[in-house]
C-alpha cells in the first residue's frame, strides 16, 4: 500500500519515491552515486561523498508547466500533467505538492475560466483548438508570482478578460504574459509574446546575485539549494583572485556572476537570446563590471580540431560546465582539455552523462583527475539529482 501524499502519484510518476522517508530517498541517491562513479573517483573522494538534501522537500520548484487537452465539449477541457508513458493522455490535476500551493489556484482560476470561455483546448491530432499551455513560475526572495498563459490563436479580448480577472483574484500574481503558438510541435515555443498585465519580469535572488526572471530565463528550479552549489563552486574550483573563468552554457547567468567577485574576469557563453540579454541585464543589476557574455552555439564555437578562443576571450585558468542532460558534445570535451584550464566544475543534471564524459577523458587521456565530488538533491521525491565534479589539471614531464 502506498503512503504517498499526492492522490496522482501513480498517474504522474512525476514523484515515484515520495512514499519513502526522505532520509531513504537521499541514500538510493548517495548508493546509486557511489556505485556509478567508483570507478573513476578515489577512495579517498567516495568517502567524503554526501548527497547535500533540500532545505524544503514539499513546494520547492518555482517552475511548473501545465498542458490543456479538450474534452468532450469546452466546458470539459482539462488541464495539468501528462500522464506517465501516456504522452497523449492527462491528468487533470487537483494538487501538486513539488510546487507552491499559490500555483494550485492560478491553475484552477486558469481552467474555470477556459471552460467558460466557449474557446476549445489545443488538440494534437487534429491541430485544432485554442488552450495551449499554462507557465507558472514564482520568485523564492519575493514570492511575486509570473502567469504565461499559450494559445495557438489571436484572441486579444478574450485574453486581456483572463489577465485582468486572474491578477484581480491572485494578489501575487505581478506579471502576466500571453504567448501565440501557432506551430503543430506539441512544445511551449512561443512565436510571440505579448506582457499583458504588470511588469516584463519578477526579481528573484540566487547565491547573492539578483535576476531579473521573465518567461524563458533559466533558473535552477530549487533555488535554496542552488544556491549552495553555487557557493560551494568556489572550493571545487580553488578560486583565485588573478584567475580567467569561463562559464559555459551560462544561462542568466547566475553562476559566473556569483562567482565575479572571486576572480578577475568572467566569460559566459550561452546559445539563448533571452538568457544572453538577461545575463547582461543582471550583471549591470549587480554591478558587476568583470562579467562578459557572448551568444554563440557552443558546438559551433568549439568547432574544429584547431580550435582557438573566440576573438577578445583570454584562455581560462577555471571552465565551469553546466550542459543539458544530454552532457557535453565530444567536440566541445575536447576543445576544453585544449584550453589547459586548471581547474574545472562540471555540473550534470543527469549523472550518467557525466559518467560518460569522464570515460571520454580518460580515454584522451587527458591530464585531469577528480578533486571534489558532491550532489545536491534539487528534485526531492524523484529519482533526479544535481552532481557536481570538480576536475584538476596534472602536470607531467612530457607538457
Amino acid at each position: 500500500m502506498s503512503h504517498a501524499r499526492c492522490i496522482h502519484t501513480e498517474a504522474c510518476g512525476g514523484c515515484a519515491r515520495q512514499d519513502l522517508p526522505y532520509q531513504e530517498q537521499l541514500q538510493l541517491k548517495h548508493a546509486h552515486l557511489k556505485e556509478l562513479f567508483s570507478d573513476l573517483v578515489s577512495t579517498e573522494l567516495l568517502e567524503d561523498f554526501r548527497v547535500e538534501p533540500s532545505p524544503n522537500i514539499w513546494h520547492y520548484r518555482n517552475k511548473m508547466e501545465f498542458t490543456f487537452k479538450p474534452g468532450s465539449t469546452p466546458e470539459e477541457l482539462t488541464l495539468g500533467l501528462h500522464k506517465l508513458g501516456e504522452y497523449d493522455q492527462l491528468i487533470d490535476l487537483e494538487m501538486c505538492h513539488i510546487c507552491p500551493e499559490v500555483f494550485q489556484n492560478v491553475l484552477q482560476d486558469v481552467r474555470d475560466f477556459a471552460r467558460r470561455s466557449g474557446l476549445d483546448a489545443y488538440n494534437s491530432s487534429t491541430f485544432e483548438g485554442f488552450w495551449r499551455f499554462l507557465q507558472v513560475r514564482i520568485s523564492n526572495q519575493t514570492g511575486d508570482v509570473l502567469v504565461e498563459v499559450f494559445t495557438k490563436t489571436d484572441e486579444r479580448k478574450t485574453m486581456l478578460e483572463l489577465a485582468r480577472w486572474l491578477v484581480d483574484r491572485n494578489p501575487a500574481v505581478r506579471s502576466f504574459w500571453w504567448s501565440i503558438t501557432p506551430g503543430k510541435a506539441d512544445a511551449a515555443l512561443p512565436e510571440t509574446s505579448h506582457l499583458l498585465v504588470g511588469a516584463p519580469f519578477i526579481l528573484e535572488t540566487i547565491a547573492g546575485v539578483d535576476l531579473e526572471v521573465s518567461p524563458r530565463t533559466f533558473v535552477q528550479p530549487n533555488v535554496p539549494l542552488a544556491g549552495q552549489l553555487y557557493d560551494d563552486l568556489k572550493l571545487a574550483l580553488d578560486t583565485r583572485p588573478d584567475d580567467v573563468l569561463w562559464d559555459l552554457y551560462c544561462g542568466s547567468g547566475s553562476i559566473g556572476l556569483s562567482l565575479a567577485t572571486h576572480v578577475s574576469q568572467v566569460f559566459g557563453i550561452e546559445r539563448n537570446v533571452d538568457n544572453v540579454a538577461g545575463a547582461r541585464s543582471a550583471a549591470l543589476r549587480n554591478g558587476v563590471d568583470n562579467f562578459t557574455v557572448v551568444r554563440g552555439n557552443m558546438e559551433k564555437i568549439f568547432l574544429g580540431r584547431r580550435f582557438k578562443p573566440p576573438q577578445g576571450l583570454e584562455r581560462p585558468e577555471l571552465v565551469v560546465t553546466d550542459p543539458p542532460r544530454a552532457g557535453l558534445h565530444q567536440r566541445v570535451l575536447r576543445n576544453i582539455v585544449k584550453l589547459k584550464p586548471r581547474r574545472w566544475a562540471y555540473i550534470a543534471c543527469r549523472p550518467e552523462s557525466l559518467k560518460r564524459d569522464l570515460v571520454q577523458l580518460m580515454a584522451l587521456r587527458a591530464p585531469y583527475r577528480p578533486v571534489w565530488f558532491r550532489a545536491y538533491d534539487l528534485f526531492p521525491h524523484t529519482k533526479h539529482v544535481e552532481t557536481v565534479i570538480g576536475l584538476e589539471r596534472v602536470e607531467t614531464q612530457a607538457q
